[in-house]
């Protein structure tokens, strides 16, 4: 069994004990009050991997001490709502530890303790369910997850942030959901050892042909021996040989760091060592004077970027070195952090913060900014969304010097994850992003790859199953939401259109072309993840208009002249009175019948899209068994002869006789139809 396995048995035996055997503290630990305080001090600073550390020895779970990470990235306002608190309440401490192994995302040890509370102590802890949902959603099971939360929202009253949450998080698992349905076009490969250690690892960037830099929390030892988690920009070879810190200031801890185009300035994330809860984060500079040199020690931006006592983090520069990007929590905002950025002329900052606005942020987290400025793409992360869980990554076009973006798209499930993903990042003709998804406590570093496949799509006539090739022909190729243009096509003439794209999700294919209706598809493509690439084929059906079927309805009337016929867009109708076609009394076919059966004929041969229904029709002046007899024998007459010139059975359907037909004659009081034979000249179903 595994050490999860072991450890979560461990978890939900002890838990179990306690809450249903009422087992005191005092008998499980004399240290409960160190224990005790020590676990509300760490959870009280939002250090909650120490604090579930202390909770836990407070009950007794785990006799071991195992070494505590602090992980930089989740520090923040998170949602907290605690429970009623009693002297000495076991329970009380459990409730703690649940809170604690959640906020740190451990969703997988906070999940059974939640079920427990929201089970039987829905009254005392009205929030358990709320965040067993979460967990739910975190661990895989967001049909689970959706249960939980509408049960919460159903029996909660009250208009606050909660409510907010609970329905965002609805919102989210019917994403997820969704999400299940399009296939993973994008393999993300797990950067080996040493770039991934222990502690947190990430933001990824470039600094030449063979060299990295990178954020690491990884463990150093410290003064005394003990092993520390320093936050540090490392920098070396990308096989991890020679990793060393690009700073020698051990009083500032750093992170996120990112060089302008040029070489020449380098900004950074930092805050002071043991800062604690009074942890800061702001933004610094580092200058150099030629590119290869050494980087002196970062100097921190101005109050129009370090807005203080509040947080700038993140820093990101655009390639022309115009703008500078970052998150920040400054008064002002729309959420919890907010992205800003401000002007630079050459390495100063010249400008206010500007909020990217309310199309970009929330009113929760939105962060890690990365802007490709040839496809005008910004990047970033955000909880404030719908999503598949924690920080997902988003997309959105625009501009920085008109402030104006398009509305952020959710990457999906071939990028996003339950837990949290940041730092997504192009450099060095790769991409790359961070995310928690396989650990339990701290980012770590991938390569986003993705498998191409090869599209051909063509546009074909519903009807001939042909090649379109009329003018102003175009196809257009968006992802899953129909938002994104990801390719597109100018087809007049072309009877094909190949293109190779790495897609997200599904795509929507739209087809246009003169004189047709536009058509669309959803084309989904399963990627073999062994053999990277596919190819795959699209015949996009497109229906000839209404005026075009007309007209083509027209054509057919002029290879049968001398008929009554009547047409609309759906059907041609034509009249034969039986003499055109029978002896007086008899049904069978006179040769000039056939003669004129066989302009039917060629209609079906010269338009295969066609099918006809043979109807007869009864003379009231005779016999009613003499006229459904001689009506029947003409009707099989005509529909037996069409067959015989080589007509596919499943073009004439077989005949039918009526007794009322409209357009009837009257003498006197008698209404009577002449007996004659009808054939119907229609679109076949699958065509129309």
């Amino acid at each position: 069994m595994s050490k999860t396995l072991i450890y979560k048995s461990k978890l939900i035996a002890a838990m179990l004990t306690v809450l249903l055997t009422g087992l005191t503290l005092q008998s499980i630990s004399q240290n409960l009050p160190d224990y005790r305080r020590l676990a509300t001090q760490y959870f009280n600073s939002q250090q909650y991997y120490a604090a579930a550390e202390y909770y836990r020895k407070a009950l007794g779970l785990d006799e071991n001490t195992r070494t505590i990470q602090f992980p930089y990235y989740t520090s923040g306002k998170q949602n907290y709502k605690p429970g009623k608190k009693t002297k000495d309440d076991e329970t009380y401490l459990y409730y703690q530890l649940a809170e604690s192994y959640r906020l740190y995302n451990d969703f997988q040890h906070a999940q059974p303790l939640y079920e427990k509370f929201a089970d039987s102590l829905a009254t005392t802890y009205p929030y358990a369910r709320l965040w067993l949902g979460v967990c739910y959603r975190a661990n895989g099971n967001p049909e689970a997850a959706k249960e939980q939360i509408e049960k919460f929202l159903s029996g909660y009253l009250r208009s606050d942030e909660y409510l907010q949450k609970a329905q965002l998080e609805l919102a989210s698992c019917n994403f997820t959901i969704d999400q299940k349905k399009y296939p993973v076009n994008i393999k993300l490969s797990r950067l080996g050892e040493p770039i991934n250690s222990t502690g947190s690892n990430y933001r990824l960037q470039w600094i030449s042909n063979n060299d990295v830099q990178f954020t690491s929390s990884r463990a150093v030892k410290g003064t005394q021996g003990e092993l520390e988690y320093p936050s540090r920009i490392l920098q070396g070879s990308f096989s991890g040989a020679n990793l060393s810190p690009l700073f020698s200031d051990k009083n500032i801890e750093t992170a996120a760091a990112i060089i302008s185009a040029d070489g020449l300035s380098l900004y950074v994330t930092g805050w002071k060592k043991n800062a604690g809860k009074n942890k800061t984060y702001a933004i610094y500079q580092s200058v150099r004077t030629r590119v290869g040199g050494p980087w002196p020690e970062p100097q921190m931006l101005p109050e129009t970027v370090n807005d203080a006592p509040f947080n700038s983090k993140e820093p990101f520069i655009t390639d022309d070195g115009k703008f500078l990007v970052f998150a920040s929590d400054r008064p002002g905002g729309f959420g919890q952090y907010d992205l800003y950025y401000v002007t630079l002329s050459g390495h100063d900052v010249t400008g206010r913060a500007v909020n990217l606005g309310k199309m970009v942020n929330t009113p929760l987290r939105d962060e890690s900014p990365f802007y490709d400025s040839k496809t005008r793409e910004l990047f970033f992360s955000s909880n404030g969304r719908v999503g598949l869980g924690g920080l997902d990554i988003y997309r959105t076009v625009g501009e920085f010097a008109q402030n104006s973006w398009e509305d952020p798209l959710n990457m999906g499930i071939s990028v996003n994850s339950i837990k949290d993903d940041l730092y997504f990042t192009r450099a060095n003709n790769r991409t790359y992003l961070s995310s928690d998804r396989q650990s339990l406590c701290c980012l770590e570093l991938f390569e986003v790859k993705p498998l191409h496949s090869t599209f051909t799509i063509s546009l074909v006539d519903c009807d001939t199953r042909a090649p379109i090739r009329s003018s102003h022909a175009s196809v257009y190729i968006y992802d899953s939401t129909e938002k994104v243009l990801q390719a597109s096509k100018d087809m007049t003439g072309v009877s094909a259109y190949s293109f190779m794209l790495g897609s997200v999700g599904a795509l929507q294919v739209i087809g246009v072309a003169d004189g047709y209706d536009s058509a669309k598809a959803i084309w989904r493509v399963t990627m073999e993840e062994e053999s990277g690439d596919s190819v795959s084929v699209l015949k996009l059906c497109m229906a000839k208009k209404a005026d075009y079927l007309e007209k083509e309805y027209k054509q057919i009337i002029t290879t049968i002249p001398n008929l009554k016929v009547g047409y609309d867009a759906k059907e041609i109708n034509l009249e034969y009175p039986s003499t055109r076609l029978f002896e007086k009394d008899k049904y069978k076919l006179t040769p000039g019948g056939k003669k004129t059966l066989d302009s039917v004929v060629n209609v079906l041969k010269e338009y295969p899209q066609m099918e006809l229904t043979v109807n007869g029709f009864i003379d009231y002046a005779d016999s009613a068994n003499f006229n459904d007899y001689v009506s029947w024998e003409m009707a099989y007459s005509v529909y037996d002869y069409i067959i015989s010139r080589g007509i596919d059975g499943k073009s004439v359907n077989p005949p039918r006789v009526e007794r009322i037909r409209p357009g009837f004659s009257r003498i006197g009081n008698k209404v009577f139809q002449k007996r004659r034979i009808n054939i119907v000249i229609r679109r076949k179903p699958e065509q129309q």
